[in-house]
């Protein structure tokens, strides 16, 4: 996949990102906009517990097929939350805004082979947040979409039920946490495993994230992990940071970027500050 801001541009701007006037060059991200791929380091292999989970898949006319590129959350029998980056031509190359060319699957942990229990559903709609901008300066803002599937998920499975939305007060520090996402596990890893990873994180406080991060860490941020603690490689593109609030899981965050895969936290687009504007688009 592509995404996540150009590094070795990145390193000669650092001093920019607190400065007043930010500017932004559309080639800073050419070399690294590009790494914004779906992993998840020190994960494990999930279980059928992740009902909500998706993989969002892209059709390559080239090759007639569909392949894995972001994760999603399934949020209603005809909703799934992904990250902007992920449908987004400026970030992918041509033809990832058009919805004619993704499916979402459900129901299913392995994106490499099928089984009788997976279910795939065309995309209809994507709507990215009008705000959103491809700026690593600015730390991606608003980097969330909804895309509106063509036709009902089965949701009366025990494998395939929507994730609740949080209020916009929640707060997850402290809470019980995990990552979830299909591919690398590691940077330098050269294939991606086949079964959804899942790995059990810390939401820690944006002044903290913002210490080890060259990219703006935003309000409408959330971060995971550091030294030592699973993370999300790159952003774990589109994929959910799902807590455990009373009995239930609630969506916390969505991929967004990762400046590192070795010990800087994750950041995820921040679910509360969103969601009525998730509910506003039925």
């Amino acid at each position: 996949m592509e995404i996540v801001g150009c590094i070795a541009c990145v390193l000669s701007c650092l001093t920019l990102v607190k400065a007043k006037a930010l500017t932004f060059d559309p080639s800073m991200l050419e070399n690294s906009i590009g790494v914004f791929e779906p992993f998840v380091v020190s994960g494990s292999d999930a279980d059928d517990e992740w009902a909500f989970m998706a993989s969002l898949q892209f059709y390559d006319t080239w090759f007639g097929e569909y392949y894995h590129v972001c994760g999603a959350a399934l949020i209603s029998s005809v909703h799934v939350v992904t990250a902007a980056h992920c449908v987004d031509d400026r970030v992918g190359g041509e033809g990832r805004s058009d919805p004619g060319r993704y499916r979402v699957m459900l129901g299913g942990l392995n994106v490499l082979t099928s089984s009788d229990d997976d279910v795939y559903l065309s995309v209809a709609a994507i709507i990215k947040h009008d705000l959103w901008e491809v700026n690593p300066l600015l730390g991606f803002p608003n980097d969330i979409a909804v895309l509106r599937l063509s036709s009902m998920a089965p949701v009366g499975r025990p494998d395939i039920t929507p994730i609740a939305l949080p209020t916009s007060s929640g707060d997850f520090t402290g809470s019980a946490c995990y990552i979830l996402g299909w591919g690398l596990t590691s940077g330098d890893a050269e294939t991606p495993p086949e079964v959804l990873q899942e790995a059990s994180t810390n939401v820690i406080g944006p002044e903290e994230c913002q210490r080890e991060q060259p990219y703006m860490v935003r309000d409408s941020h959330v971060c995971v992990g550091g030294p030592g603690q699973p993370l999300a490689c790159s952003g774990d593109s589109g994929g959910p940071l799902a807590c455990k609030v009373g009995s239930s899981w609630q969506l916390a965050g969505i991929g967004s970027w990762s400046f590192t895969c070795d010990d800087t936290p994750s950041v995820y687009t921040s679910i509360p500050p969103y969601a009525e504007w998730i509910v506003q688009h039925p």
